[in-house]
C-alpha cells in the first residue's frame, strides 16, 4: 500500500503553479545580445517616462495601429492620444500614472492594463543606451543614405559597431550582410538637437538575410535629435531595437519588427508617438501577455481547489494487485 498525503499533492500543485508559466515561455524576457536590454526586453514599446517636474508625452492611436507585444508606460507619463488601436499583449503603466483605460484610451488591449513600478525599466532603457554608445566602432560613416552615404553594410560574425556621425535619411533601402550570429550596433553621434531628425526612415525597407532582428540595435544616447519612421508600404519593414530614451520617436505608418524605446524628460519633455497604421512587433512574435499568464494561474489554482475538496477522503485505485490509498 502506498500512502500519498495531502501535503505531497499540494506540493505538486504549487510546483505546477510556478513551473508551467516558465515552461511555456511566459517568464520575463532575458536579453542575450551584446547590449543588455534588461526589463525593456519584455516590451515592444517602452515610453521611458518623466519625473515629478516634467512629464513625458505618450501616444498610441488610430484603428489600424497594432502593437504585437507588451507596452510600458513609464513614470510620470501623460497619455495625450489613445483613440482606438490594438495592443496584442499587456499594457503596464507606472504607479505615478493614471489608468489609461480611464484616461482616454479607447482601443483593445488583449492582456489588460496593469499598474506596476516601471522605474527599473526606465533605468534599464537609459543604461542600455549608454552601454551601446561605449562600444568601439568597427566601421564609421558620415551618414546612412542611398545617394551620398552608405546603403549596404557588410558585417562579420560577432559584433559589428557602425558609427554614424551625421544625420541620415534613408528613403529606398538598407542592406545588412552577416550571419545568424552577427550583431549590428548603430551609434548615432550627430549634434543635431531635438525637433530635428537625426534619423529618418521613410518609405524604405531593410534587407537583413539571416541576421536576427533582436541583434540589431539603433542607439541614441543622451540629448539629441529625433527618430522618425514613416510612410512604409505593407511590404516594407525596418528591424531592430530603437533605443532612444529622452528623445522623440515617431512612427507614422511605420512597420517595425523590434522595439521602440523613447520619450522621457531628462532634457525637456519628449514624445513617443505611434500612430496612423503603424505596426510594431516584438522580435520572434513572442507575447508574454497577462491574459495567458492569468489563465495558467487559474489552472493551477483549480488544481489546489481540487486538492482541498478531496481532503479527508480516501482514493483507492488498483495498481496491478496493489492499491493506492490516501
Amino acid at each position: 500500500m502506498f500512502n500519498i498525503t495531502h501535503r505531497f499533492i499540494r506540493t505538486l500543485a504549487l510546483a505546477a503553479l510556478f513551473t508551467i508559466p516558465l515552461s511555456l515561455g511566459l517568464a520575463p524576457s532575458v536579453s542575450a545580445g551584446p547590449i543588455n536590454l534588461g526589463g525593456t526586453a519584455d516590451y515592444a514599446v517602452v515610453g521611458v517616462g518623466g519625473d515629478v517636474n516634467i512629464t513625458s508625452d505618450f501616444q498610441i492611436y488610430q484603428s489600424a495601429t497594432v502593437i504585437n507585444g507588451n507596452v510600458a508606460e513609464g513614470p510620470y507619463t501623460l497619455l495625450t492620444h489613445g483613440i482606438d488601436s490594438t495592443v496584442n499583449g499587456r499594457w503596464d503603466y507606472d504607479l505615478t500614472d493614471a489608468d489609461p483605460s480611464q484616461n482616454g484610451y479607447t482601443g483593445n488591449v488583449t492582456g489588460g492594463f496593469h499598474q506596476i513600478n516601471l522605474a527599473p525599466v526606465a533605468a534599464d532603457a537609459r543604461a542600455a543606451a549608454l552601454a551601446g554608445s561605449l562600444f568601439a566602432p568597427t566601421q564609421t560613416y558620415a551618414k546612412l543614405d542611398q545617394f551620398d552615404g552608405v546603403s549596404s553594410i557588410n558585417g562579420t560574425a560577432g559584433v559589428n559597431v557602425i558609427r554614424i556621425t551625421g544625420d541620415s535619411s534613408v528613403k529606398i533601402s538598407l542592406t545588412l550582410t552577416g550571419t545568424a550570429t552577427s550583431s549590428f550596433i548603430f551609434q548615432f553621434t550627430s549634434a543635431t538637437t531635438a525637433g530635428h531628425d537625426v534619423l529618418s526612415l521613410s518609405g524604405m525597407t531593410m534587407n537583413i538575410g539571416a541576421i536576427n532582428p533582436d541583434n540589431i540595435y539603433w542607439v541614441f544616447n543622451g540629448n539629441g535629435g529625433d527618430v522618425n519612421i514613416n510612410a512604409m508600404a505593407d511590404n516594407q519593414t525596418v528591424y531592430g531595437n530603437f533605443i532612444a530614451p529622452d528623445r522623440n520617436i515617431t512612427s507614422d505608418h511605420g512597420n517595425v519588427v523590434g522595439r521602440l524605446i523613447g520619450g522621457g524628460s531628462l532634457y525637456g519633455q519628449r514624445l513617443l508617438s505611434i500612430h496612423s497604421g503603424s505596426h510594431v512587433t516584438t522580435p520572434g512574435g513572442q507575447v508574454p501577455d497577462g491574459g495567458s499568464t492569468l489563465a495558467l494561474l487559474g489552472m493551477a489554482l483549480v488544481g489546489l481547489g481540487l486538492v482541498r475538496f478531496r481532503r479527508g477522503h480516501t482514493l483507492t485505485e488498483p495498481i496491478g494487485n496493489r492499491s493506492l490509498e490516501r
